[in-house]
């Protein structure tokens, strides 16, 4: 389809979440516990990392010449898609959600009884919360995650803006590639704005420099 070549369009935004492969990589089975809900994750995990099988493992599968899982397996040189964090999109927005989560929650319990924000200046209680005292919170968030996007929400409590504009790139040998070229956003105190990286002519010169 080289008639896509040069296309733009856009994409959710993609972000990074700071110690997350660190934090996959430590994980491990615990084989005393093999039936637990959590661990069971865990296990089909390791099973889809290692290609391999905890004990029993299914009818023939040794006689295969296949692994059996012993929970040491090295994770330091794995590479496949459950440990790489190079293209968070999806699991970027639910990382900024959490915190604003978290930081709307820290505002709620930092109010001083009978100066509070609702009826007869009462405050928000966490064991007792309604869904409408929270909201107040969210609406007044307002932070800059790691990977310096704001996070914040207008008058209508819609999140800012923010995509990756992504350019459909079509290779000499064919092989087609869709990278980003820039980001379409709005701050909390701007306007909407558009960023976009030109390329297109440093591709066709020196492929090699850019791959």
């Amino acid at each position: 389809m080289p008639y896509l070549a040069g296309t733009l369009g856009i994409a959710i935004r993609r972000g990074e979440i700071p110690g997350l492969r660190d934090f996959l990589l430590q994980i491990s089975p615990d084989l005393h516990h093999n039936n637990t809900e959590g661990n069971s994750l865990v296990n089909e995990f390791w099973e889809h990392t290692f290609q391999c099988r905890f004990a029993p493992p299914p009818a023939g599968w040794v006689e295969a010449g296949r692994e059996v899982c012993t929970g040491q397996e090295a994770e330091e040189n794995v590479e496949n898609e459950l440990v790489d964090v190079s293209n968070l999109r999806p699991e970027y927005n639910v990382y900024k959600a959490v915190y604003a989560l978290a930081y709307a929650l820290d505002d709620m319990l930092q109010c001083e009884p009978g100066r509070g924000p609702f009826s007869n200046n009462t405050c928000a209680h966490l064991q007792r919360m309604e869904p409408w005292q929270i909201m107040h919170y969210l609406e007044k968030v307002n932070f800059t995650t790691s990977f310096g996007d704001e996070v914040s929400f207008d008058e209508n409590g819609d999140p800012l803006p923010i995509y990756d504009i992504m350019n459909w790139v079509w290779l000499p040998d064919g092989r087609t590639i869709v990278q980003s070229v820039g980001e379409f956003k709005r701050s909390a105190f701007k306007a909407l704005t558009t960023d976009v990286t030109v390329i297109s002519e440093i591709i066709r010169k020196d492929m090699a420099k850019i791959f």
